[in-house]
């Protein structure tokens, strides 16, 4: 039994040919027309690799913890004055003043220095909660 590429050469003797690859299947170019080769010729490149999975997103910072201050407030007045003076600080996100325990938390990426600092500037006995 003869294949379809002898019995073209047979019918067309004189007939000028070239291989040539096309999507890695091997394709013979005749008189400018494309003739399959052969069916289910093997994959000649390797397989592309999977695409890259996107990367996982980077993790959440962890909130700071708050600062405890002990600040030697009177009344409602030295309360209200410790909450106008926290709110002008950049990064104070949650400012809970209790006048009759003497204890103010602030919530934020502030430094505890920083809190300490503005709590003297009002009152100047304020030190750290312990």
């Amino acid at each position: 039994m003869m294949t379809f590429a002898e019995s073209l050469f047979q019918k067309i003797p004189t007939v000028y040919y070239q291989l040539f690859y096309d999507e890695c299947e091997p394709v013979w170019i005749i008189n400018s027309e494309e003739v399959q080769l052969v069916e289910n010729v093997p994959q000649y490149y390797p397989p592309l690799p999977d695409p890259p999975k996107p990367a996982a997103p980077p993790p959440k910072p962890e909130a700071p913890a708050p600062t405890v201050v002990k600040v030697p407030m009177c009344c409602d007045a030295c309360e209200d004055r410790v909450y106008s003076t926290f709110k002008n600080i950049k990064g104070v996100e949650k400012i809970s003043c209790d006048w009759t325990e003497q204890k103010v938390v602030v919530t934020g990426p502030v430094s505890q220095q920083e809190v300490l600092a503005a709590c003297r500037k009002m009152f100047k006995h304020s030190t750290l909660w312990k």
